[in-house]
């Protein structure tokens, strides 16, 4: 119960954020914020942290998924206060909000935002790969 009235206060704020305008980037801004994220995913500590994790919950994707989330969110909070917007959910949100306002305009952009979140979604398909083999080999 308690997450679900958290979800609905982040939404809450999320929609007032946006309502309010929020925190913008310049395409520039954007481009370096989203290296930046993928150089957060792709750091040895982080792949590291997302193996174990992985193996944790037994390659279960469903356990995975909400898990990696809150892990990637330790690896985005530095660089939510680097660029100005709060380190907390609604932050986030607001971050992203920002990136896909440029990458609307942007070809060079989206394809480098995709490239962060296919990043981001190819660990939880591993983890899909995974716990299928586990299971095919039960």
């Amino acid at each position: 119960m308690f997450e679900s009235s958290r979800f609905f206060v982040v939404q809450a704020r999320y929609f007032l954020l946006l309502c309010l305008g929020g925190k913008s980037l310049t395409r520039e801004g954007a481009a370096e914020v989203l290296e930046d994220l993928l150089l957060a995913y792709s750091d040895v500590n982080f792949v590291q942290r997302v193996d174990k994790l992985s193996q944790d919950v037994l390659f279960d994707a469903r356990e995975f998924a909400p898990r990696l989330a809150r892990l990637s969110f330790e690896a985005q909070e530095p660089i939510l206060a680097k660029w100005g917007f709060e380190a907390s959910i609604a932050g986030a949100q607001e971050l992203r909000q920002a990136i896909k306002e440029q990458t609307a305009r942007d070809a060079d952009l989206k394809e480098l935002s995709d490239k962060v979140g296919f990043r981001k979604s190819s660990q939880v398909v591993e983890v899909r790969e995974k716990q299928q083999r586990t299971r095919s080999v039960r």
